[in-house]
């Protein structure tokens, strides 16, 4: 398994009771986040507002906001192409609200990968606005199968790590999956 530049809430008691509302806070404080704040400021408050809010979401500039090189505008057009309008938004609009309410289903999926066995491999950027630096990483490298794996951080990448260093990413990889005989 490889995992890369992702979360999954690992909370109980307390925890996962004001989780939700402090997450749903963080949206209310950001207001009206346009896709300018956004941009200003890369949050979960204003991540998860401007998916809420938004009139028509624009998924190409998203893109560009959440990563380090130049995507042109075909690139962007191409992210876009699968929401030819609003009624393609459901599941863009609802993600911010899967994160900070189904947190029995990710208790439940976390006891199920602590039993795993198999290989896991770690691949987080250094400039992901969510996730650099908060230690999540360090929670799939927890796992049984993660011990003694080459986990890296890929540097000069941001949440979308794959556009920054797609190359870098499959040669890590291949040389992991297919280890030189």
């Amino acid at each position: 398994m490889i995992v890369a530049n992702t979360a999954l809430a690992d909370v109980k008691g307390p925890a996962a009771f004001f989780l939700p509302k402090i997450l749903r806070a963080l949206r209310v404080i950001a207001g009206k986040a346009s896709l300018k704040t956004l941009a200003r400021k890369q949050s979960y408050g204003n991540w998860s507002s401007y998916f809420h809010w938004a009139d028509a979401i624009e998924i190409g500039e998203i893109m560009q906001i959440l990563t380090e090189r130049h995507l042109s505008a075909e690139e962007k057009a191409a992210y876009g192409a699968p929401f030819p309008d609003n009624r393609y938004h459901v599941a863009t609009r609802v993600m911010p609200q899967i994160v900070a309410t189904q947190l029995k289903e990710a208790r439940l999926a976390w006891e199920e990968l602590r039993k795993g066995t198999s290989a896991v491999l770690t691949l987080f950027s250094d400039k992901d606005p969510f996730l650099a630096g908060q230690g999540i990483d360090k929670q799939f490298q927890s796992l049984p199968g993660a011990v003694g794996q080459p986990h890296q951080t890929i540097e000069n990448a941001s949440h979308f790590l794959q556009e920054d260093k797609g190359g870098e990413i499959v040669e890590i990889i291949q040389a992991w999956a297919l280890p030189a005989k």
